[in-house]
């Protein structure tokens, strides 16, 4: 796998919860929510300096990447913290320990977690951060 190949794969499993929302940002794609929408925002963010090299001269190079994917969740203010705290929930369950997806371990080597960023007049914002592994062979 490469790096967009990596990013592809937590792309495809975001967008195939079948999250009730409005709209999803994804990497600098721009969402321009209502503010009646429930949207989310995915960023995938690698350390290029965490790789651990295996292999020898004519065998393939295996490296273990280590990234994040933050999901930031966006409710109206009007609804609550209630969906809020749901969708994180739901997020939460589908990453923490998955190792369904080939070559990524979800949850690794932290746990995956919630964060309150708290609110402004229109939206209450929590972030889902899913610390990952990911085997490279090249």
């Amino acid at each position: 796998m490469t790096i967009n190949d990596i990013r592809a794969v937590i792309t495809t499993r975001l967008l195939n919860l079948g999250l009730i929302v409005n709209g999803v940002e994804i990497d600098g794609e721009k969402y321009d929510p209502k503010t009646t929408d429930t949207w989310v925002r995915l960023s995938v963010r690698f350390n290029a300096g965490a790789i651990t090299t295996l292999g020898g001269e004519g065998v393939s190079r295996r490296r273990d990447r280590i990234g994040i994917a933050y999901v930031n969740v966006f409710t109206p203010m009007q609804q609550g913290v209630f969906p809020n705290d749901e969708l994180c929930e739901q997020l939460v369950q589908a990453f923490e320990g998955q190792w369904a997806d080939p070559c990524i371990n979800y949850g690794q080597p932290t746990g995956v977690r919630i964060e309150t960023e708290g609110r402004d007049d229109e939206w209450y914002l929590q972030t889902v951060v899913v610390p990952f592994t990911a085997e490279v062979v090249r």
